[in-house]
């Protein structure tokens, strides 16, 4: 079976996989707990026929409620598929091509994106040569605006027009600028969640997964 069972815990209430009718040699499991003191969600995934207790990769993202905690365990889901795709074909440039855009600061790394790419890079190194070790990540959650390189990522545009393409897409959409960074150089800022919410009610569209939140 190659759909991850994913199973929300606290701390006082953990079970393993067996208890969710989980077969770890066969399935993906992954295990996601809530900490309501900290404000945030561990979760943990254990690719098929790695063991119970042999995580593949752990990350912890901020969590307010039930549906981040589900957002986060969906993330990490997302992001030991293409490890394990990666790491299985060095060739394979869609994996690597994911893992960037999982990694990127608009998504939920934010500020520790540059940081969990390197550590991802030293990872399938040490991976590829036989040294499988857990992957450990922290991010600071989703930013609040995007630049409009990153509204132009989001929205799936690539090449030197990405951003031209972003911004006339903006303008139908009636989406303005909500702030601007500091300095000559400083770049407009859009509202995520304006942006998010209306790409999810395009016509045949919906919002990507990976930034789900």
């Amino acid at each position: 079976m190659d759909t991850p069972v994913l199973v929300e815990t606290s701390y006082s209430l953990q079970e393993g996989p067996a208890a969710h009718g989980v077969d770890t040699d066969t399935q993906w499991w992954c295990e996601v707990t809530r900490r309501p003191r900290t404000g945030d969600a561990i979760a943990s995934v254990t690719p098929p026929g790695s063991g119970e207790y042999s995580e593949l990769v752990t990350v912890t993202l901020p969590a307010d409620d039930l549906d981040d905690t589900e957002t986060a365990g969906r993330y990490a889901v997302n992001l030991a598929r293409a490890l394990v795709q990666a790491v299985n074909d060095s060739d394979d440039d869609a994996a690597i091509e994911e893992l960037k855009g999982l990694l990127s600061s608009a998504g939920p790394m934010g500020d520790y994106s540059g940081p969990a790419w390197s550590r991802v890079l030293e990872w399938l190194k040490a991976a590829r040569s036989g040294d499988l070790q857990e992957l450990v990540l922290h991010g600071n959650g989703w930013p609040q605006n995007w630049t409009i390189a990153e509204v132009a990522d989001y929205l799936g545009y690539a090449g030197v027009s990405a951003t031209g393409s972003a911004r006339r897409q903006l303008s139908r959409w009636g989406i303005q600028a909500v702030s601007r960074q500091p300095g000559r150089d400083g770049q407009n800022l859009y509202a995520v969640d304006q942006v998010r919410a209306a790409h999810t009610q395009r016509p045949g569209q919906g919002a990507r997964s990976d930034l789900r939140k």
